[in-house]
């Protein structure tokens, strides 16, 4: 999966409400619920792969691999909690680059909307949750942010002699 691949999903739904004239419908609901499942997981995948990229540039197969896998099992979790603990662990300079890099609050904001509300969606049938499709766009929008103050946080490759 990938960003595009989501910009596609919007785009698509966005088509299908508008000609069938289903805004604010039961069908806008369910179209936004799983949006909010496939943008967790674009931006999980996209974080993994941040991760993934880095450490290829160390230049030690065997470690990138285990840095991948590991960080599979690690980053469970993408709240902005739990991206700045897990940047934490390559030392206090990366969390606080991160914290840096989404200061605005904007996306931090938006962001963490979209996890609590796929959150909802997925332990708690998605009933309360209020987001609209709409609302959604806007928030994947101002998320991308997110990523690239994750990825400027990671620290840099080495140099090599």
């Amino acid at each position: 999966m990938s960003l595009m691949l989501l910009e596609h999903a919007l785009d698509t739904c966005a088509v299908h409400l508008k000609a069938c004239n289903a805004r604010n419908s039961e069908i806008e609901a369910y179209l936004t619920r799983y949006l909010l499942v496939l943008a967790v997981a674009v931006f999980e995948e996209e974080f993994e792969r941040l991760i993934s990229d880095r450490a290829m540039q160390a230049g030690d197969p065997p470690v990138a691999s285990f840095v991948t896998s590991a960080t599979h099992q690690l980053l469970r979790h993408t709240k902005i909690s739990d991206l700045k603990g897990f940047l934490g662990r390559f030392g206090p300079a990366c969390q606080d680059a991160f914290d840096r890099g989404i200061s605005s609050g904007k996306a931090r904001v938006a962001f963490d909307a979209i996890v609590q509300s796929r959150h909802e969606v997925a332990h708690r049938g998605g009933s309360s949750t209020q987001m609209t499709f709409d609302d959604l766009r806007h928030h994947i929008a101002d998320s991308r942010d997110i990523l690239h103050a994750f990825a400027a946080a990671l620290p840099p490759p080495p140099i090599k002699p």
